[in-house]
């Protein structure tokens, strides 16, 4: 049991811990601030990606499940998978504009919060509107819900504790997107995660990834659009 506590800490904890690393190598690699480097957070997400990519994939070798198992992707399911992601942008999207701008007017005094990204070159932003929420949505359902939750719901034995420590990992991680000395800043980033929690309701009610890596990363899509594309 203490070793699959370990493991799955260890999952919860990963991007988090490799946000903090890969914004301080891309400090060093380009000869920058540490703070500034944080504005590349779209970029060298990717990298962040990739790590864990590498630690799930020990993870799984490990404990001897296939990875593409986390997933369960169908190709017959898709239509279903469609719809449900709609499903999801549909209550999601808007419920998490709403609690953004309210968290925002109570901390910042105006509807919309700085925004600690970019600016960017042309590619850089190109990069985070087509590539960069790919592999983002992909890994981040693959490792919170798709691999911690189920195993939460077997160390506890129910639903609200596992949804409640995943959704604490997932608001965490969120306050080293970039890492900041502003304490509203990391709040805000801290506390707008907390509409998501309907993403691991639903998975636990269909035990479907696929819709939900969908639906993300059309979110993070529109958020990148919105960094670099439209006027703040």
């Amino acid at each position: 049991m203490k070793n699959k506590l370990w493991i799955i800490l260890l999952i919860l904890l990963s991007r988090t811990i490799f946000a903090v690393i890969f914004q301080g190598i891309v400090a060093l690699g380009f000869h920058l601030d540490y703070l500034a480097a944080g504005r590349w957070w779209t970029v060298y997400g990717s990298m962040i990606d990739f790590a864990c990519l590498g630690l799930m994939l020990w993870v799984v070798r490990r404990e001897g499940i296939e990875f593409r198992s986390l997933v369960g992707y169908s190709p017959g399911d898709l239509k279903r998978d469609l719809k449900l992601s709609g499903l999801v942008l549909i209550v999601v999207m808007p419920l998490t504009v709403l609690w953004a701008t309210l968290i925002s007017l109570l901390l910042f005094g105006k509807a919309a919060a700085p925004i600690v990204a970019g600016p960017l070159p042309l590619w850089g932003a190109i990069y985070s509107v087509i590539i960069w929420p790919i592999g983002w949505a992909i890994m981040e359902q693959i490792i919170y819900m798709g691999y911690c939750l189920p195993k939460l719901e077997e160390v506890f034995h129910n639903k609200v504790i596992p949804v409640s420590i995943v959704m604490f990992f997932w608001a965490l991680q969120h306050i080293a997107l970039p890492v900041t000395y502003d304490m509203n800043y990391s709040l805000y980033r801290f506390l707008t995660v907390i509409p998501m929690v309907f993403i691991p309701i639903v998975y636990l009610r269909t035990r479907r990834l696929v819709p939900l890596i969908i639906a993300h990363g059309i979110f993070d899509m529109t958020s990148a659009i919105s960094f670099y594309f439209l006027p703040n």
